[in-house]
C-alpha cells in the first residue's frame, strides 16, 4: 500500500561535495579519509539498504497488546526507533554484501565511511528542533556513533592531526574491526 520515496540527488553538486569533503577531512585522520570518496555511488548504496531495511521488521502497523509503537512511545521516539533500525540494518548488510562477493572490501569501507561522515552531518545539527521536538536523523546518529565509539569501530584521539592538516584532533574509522565484529556476530 505505502510507498517509499527516497530523495538521492540532494546535495551532490560540485560545491556540496567540496564542503562535505572539507568538513569529513577536519574530522577524520588521514587513514580513515583514505576510504572516503567523492563518487556518489557508496551514499546511494547507504541509502538504498537503509530504505530497504525500512521493510523487514516489526513497524508502525506492528501492534502489541493492542497499542501501536506510537501509543507505547510516543510519535518522536517511535520515528527515532524506526530510522535507528533503518540505519542499523543498512550498516549490516554492507557486511552481509561483501562477503557474498556483491561488492568489494573497497567499497564496503567507502559505504562505512560515507555513513560515518553522514552521521557526524546530523550531529552536528543538534538532537532538537527550536522547538523542543527530537530530531529523528540526529537523535539516531548519535546513538549509532557512540555504539561504534563503545565498539572500538571509531575512536577520538585529541592529538591526532585530522586529514586536512589543520585541525588537531580526528576520528580514526577501524574499518578491518567493523567487518571482522559483524562476521563473528554473524557466526553466533
Amino acid at each position: 500500500r505505502g510507498r517509499t520515496v527516497a530523495m538521492t540527488n540532494l546535495y551532490t553538486d560540485p560545491d556540496s561535495d567540496a564542503r562535505r569533503r572539507a568538513q569529513a577531512s577536519s574530522l577524520l585522520t588521514p587513514a580513515s579519509m583514505t576510504a572516503y570518496t567523492d563518487d556518489p555511488v557508496p551514499g546511494l548504496l547507504a541509502t538504498i539498504l537503509h530504505e530497504a531495511s525500512h521493510n523487514l521488521g516489526p513497524s508502525h502497523d506492528y501492534k502489541v497488546n493492542g497499542q501501536t509503537d506510537e501509543d507505547i512511545f510516543g510519535g518522536q521516539l517511535a520515528s527515532t526507533l524506526e530510522e535507528l533500525k533503518a540505519q542499523s540494518g543498512g550498516l549490516y548488510f554492507v557486511e552481509f554484501l561483501r562477503t557474498r562477493g556483491v561488492i568489494s572490501e573497497e567499497r564496503a569501507r567507502q559505504i562505512y565511511a560515507d555513513s560515518i561522515v553522514w552521521t557526524f552531518g546530523h550531529v552536528s545539527r543538534g538532537m532538537y528542533t527550536p522547538g523542543g521536538q527530537r530530531k529523528a536523523y540526529s537523535q539516531l546518529a548519535a546513538i549509532q556513533l557512540g555504539l561504534l565509539l563503545d565498539d572500538g569501530a571509531v575512536s577520538w584521539d585529541a592529538q591526532a592531526l585530522a586529514a586536512d592538516g589543520v585541525h588537531r584532533g580526528a576520528f580514526t574509522i577501524d574499518y578491518a574491526r567493523r567487518m571482522k565484529h559483524r562476521r563473528a556476530r554473524s557466526l553466533d
